[in-house]
């Protein structure tokens, strides 16, 4: 729970008049979201900030009181924040994740991984076919679909999208989506599935969506012993780190083993 105490100033330069931006026809809701979430994800609001109250907000930014309340529901549900009756709503803290495999990037030592703190934006079954099915192959009850931010050391953030069998990783479907937070799917899958990682491939390509600048777009295919197992991709926007990329596993990663 948040610690008054330990409270960090709110840099309120970041929201003033948000509502008089040209936002291009965007709800301004969502607007106000992307700008807090940017905030917490490069680090300028660590965890255990706490923001103005609700009506402070509406009255910096320029927004109305219900657009302030439905973005801060919005990152609650996504896990970017907690609202604590009579205190008010604080930047949650951000679980590392354990022996991270495919986001792995390097610290000025060339060593040293940096720590990546996963948070879980949306968990469903889907029927939609795509690259996944040629991996994965057809799927009688759907895929799992997993979408997730990679907060990389407060620097930047990639963006993951995972997709596997929904019958085989039926153990991952059920109670909150924020359990994921902070989780390796990895170790997961292994320890409540009983389907170890044996075998992977990871792919590199670039992409570009109009006029910005082109990303990284890695994707790991795996398999547990000869089955096909899941189909990820993270994307990777421009930064100054090197990414450690290996399709070999070590006995103790493939079975989810500190």
């Amino acid at each position: 729970m948040p610690v008054v105490t330990m409270e960090r100033s709110f840099p309120l330069e970041a929201v003033r008049d948000l509502a008089d931006r040209d936002v291009s026809g965007r709800a301004k809701y969502a607007v106000l979201t992307e700008c807090l979430r940017t905030m917490i994800l490069a680090g300028n609001l660590p965890a255990g900030t706490r923001l103005p109250t609700e009506r402070d907000l509406a009255t910096l930014s320029g927004l109305s009181l219900g657009t302030v309340q439905r973005a801060l529901r919005t990152l609650v549900e996504e896990g970017y924040l907690t609202r604590t009756p009579k205190l008010g709503s604080f930047v949650t803290e951000r679980t590392q994740i354990r022996q991270p495999w495919h986001c792995r990037f390097l610290a000025e030592d060339g060593r040293t991984v940096l720590p990546v703190s996963p948070t879980t934006r949306k968990r469903l079954v889907i029927e939609e076919v795509g690259p996944w099915t040629a991996h994965l192959g057809p799927a009688a009850a759907g895929y799992l679909y997993i979408e997730r931010d990679f907060n990389v050391a407060g620097e930047f953030s990639v963006d993951s999208r995972f997709w596997g069998d929904a019958n085989r990783l039926s153990a991952l479907r059920s109670g909150p989506v924020s359990q994921l937070d902070g989780e390796n799917l990895k170790h997961l899958i292994a320890s409540r599935c009983h389907l170890p990682v044996t075998h992977v491939i990871h792919k590199l390509r670039y992409a570009r969506q109009g006029q910005e600048p082109a990303r990284l777009i890695l994707t790991a295919l795996t398999w547990s012993h000869e089955a096909p197992l899941y189909y990820q991709e993270f994307t990777i926007p421009p930064n100054s780190r090197e990414l450690l990329v290996s399709d070999e596993i070590e006995q103790s990663a493939a079975f989810g083993i500190e």
